[in-house]
């Protein structure tokens, strides 16, 4: 059991060996057909729990069928089974995604020195949480809110909310992987802090700016109402509030090391001249 053990984690041990094209070409074709696996088997594994989804993204407006004022659709007869493969796609992609990143992480991580690979391993950590944190708030916040304002507009309007279920589906997963994806903003800022390419003062000199790229962003990643993209914006907002004073705070940690190495290097190069000088006067 250990030997097998020793054998897994070795495939992700760094390897300074060059190797030829070919072989990394083929190294590639073989982690593109282990993907491709995994996420079929995942899709299998989640094709039974497709209707505990659909309940689930029919929730937040699950009280407007009951009530009426929604009526889903199936206009195509292949439509049950386009909607079964999406959802069917997407939750397999999800659940295997751990199984995902290890074939990955065997074909990039051997390239990949140690310290580097303590930072991918953690902005993965915390890319992870910030998805799923964003996906919570795109469905228990912004979903219902988004579905009543758009109703209310429809109703205004005189329309029927004859809507074709496939069409609602998008319409949840669209709103979800959005705010997951929009969530990512603090990993990219800090990493680019970390790496030296932005600062604090350029946050802050940029804030106007980037708040009316946010808005735009949120317009992108939502559906077209403001209500929906105002309440994506304000978190992205907070969100790069929280990224500036991280790395100021970062910044001034490292001034205050650097501070303190150079004390250290003056005081030991203080103690080095006295020492030289005593020894030439005796």
């Amino acid at each position: 059991m250990k030997r097998a053990f020793d054998s897994f984690r070795s495939r992700f041990r760094y390897d300074d060996r060059e190797m030829p094209f070919l072989e990394h070409l083929e190294e590639f074709r073989k982690m593109l057909i282990r993907s491709a696996v995994t996420i079929v088997v995942g899709m299998i594994l989640c094709a039974y729990f497709v209707p505990w989804m659909t309940d689930m993204l029919l929730a937040p407006g699950r009280e407007y069928v009951e009530s009426g004022r929604i009526v889903l659709q199936l206009h195509e007869l292949p439509a049950g089974f386009k909607m079964w493969f999406t959802l069917a796609f997407w939750s397999g992609v999800i659940v295997s995604m751990p199984m995902l990143m290890m074939i990955v992480g065997s074909f990039v991580l051997p390239g990949v020195k140690d310290s580097e690979r303590c930072a991918i391993q953690r902005i993965g950590f915390f890319s992870g949480i910030l998805f799923v944190v964003g996906v919570v708030v795109g469905y228990e916040m912004t979903l219902p809110m988004a579905i009543n304002l758009l109703l209310g507009v429809n109703e205004r309007l005189g329309g029927a909310n004859i809507l074709h279920y496939q069409k609602y589906i998008d319409f949840t997963l669209h709103l979800l992987l959005g705010f997951g994806v929009a969530f990512q903003l603090p990993v990219v800022i800090i990493t680019l802090g970390r790496l030296g390419f932005l600062t604090s003062a350029q946050l802050r000199e940029k804030r106007r700016h980037v708040i009316v790229g946010l808005f735009v962003l949120a317009m992108l990643l939502t559906p077209p109402d403001w209500m929906t993209q105002v309440q994506m914006a304000i978190p992205l907002i907070l969100l790069y509030e929280f990224c500036i004073w991280f790395l100021y705070f970062t910044e001034k940690g490292k001034r205050r090391r650097g501070s303190g190495r150079i004390a250290t290097a003056n005081d030991a190069g203080a103690e080095e001249a006295l020492r030289h000088r005593n020894a030439t006067e005796d």
